[in-house]
């Protein structure tokens, strides 16, 4: 009889486990030792959930709802385990952990409201009141830097479009004046060479027309 009684008390799945003991005792004694084994997991499964909870932080761009998501099912997978994380907790860790962006509207749900009383859902719902605003304000503040950016000023535009002139490959320009490739006809390095000749031929030939000039001048003093 008290065979059958344990065979009706246990789950399906644990009869064909358990069909090879012949007593009542070797059966009681089999289920006591998994029940301790599967409370030792619970218990460290619980551990591990505190720890997580413990460790949470909203980083600075994460959305309100995904970071308040993560506090909630915490707190759900430790009450399937029998372990409750109780709203205050909640709440209390909500308002400890988020980012540096909410600390006007922490600070002044901390002065004025009963956190012992507070439901983590209201806690959230006022924390989202405060950021809607300021993802706006975010938004219209970032509009015009970039816009700024893009299009810059007329004399810092001028020289932008100047250094990716300086950048282009010149393998295939080909100089107008030497028709030789790799440069533009006023970089021309032959053109500025000839040019240098002709300042030394002119310097040459002038010369002797202003020592001449110089030496009448004196001759006609002395006269």
């Amino acid at each position: 009889m008290a065979i059958a009684m344990l065979y009706q008390a246990i789950p399906e799945n644990m009869v064909l486990q358990i069909a090879n003991l012949t007593s009542a005792k070797e059966i009681w004694e089999a289920l006591k030792v998994r029940h301790v084994g599967v409370e030792r997991v619970k218990e460290a499964r619980v551990q591990t959930l505190e720890s997580d909870f413990e460790s949470l932080k909203m980083g600075a761009n994460e959305p309100l709802d995904v970071y308040a998501g993560k506090i909630s099912e915490i707190a759900s997978q430790a009450s399937n385990l029998g372990h409750t994380l109780d709203e205050k907790r909640q709440v209390r860790k909500l308002l400890g952990s988020v980012p540096a962006k909410f600390i006007q509207i922490v600070a002044a749900i901390e002065q004025f409201a009963d956190l012992n009383k507070m439901s983590f859902q209201e806690a959230v719902g006022r924390l989202k009141a405060f950021e809607e605003p300021t993802k706006k304000e975010i938004k219209e503040e970032d509009g015009p830097k970039d816009f700024g950016r893009g299009q810059g000023r007329g004399r810092g535009s001028g020289r932008s479009q100047g250094d990716g002139r300086a950048q282009r490959d010149k393998s295939n320009v080909k100089c107008f004046k030497c028709n030789e490739l790799g440069h533009f006809s006023n970089e021309c390095p032959k053109w500025e060479n000839k040019k240098d000749e002709a300042n030394l031929i002119q310097y040459e030939d002038d010369e002797p027309t202003l020592l001449y000039t110089s030496c009448k001048d004196e001759e006609e003093d002395l006269i």
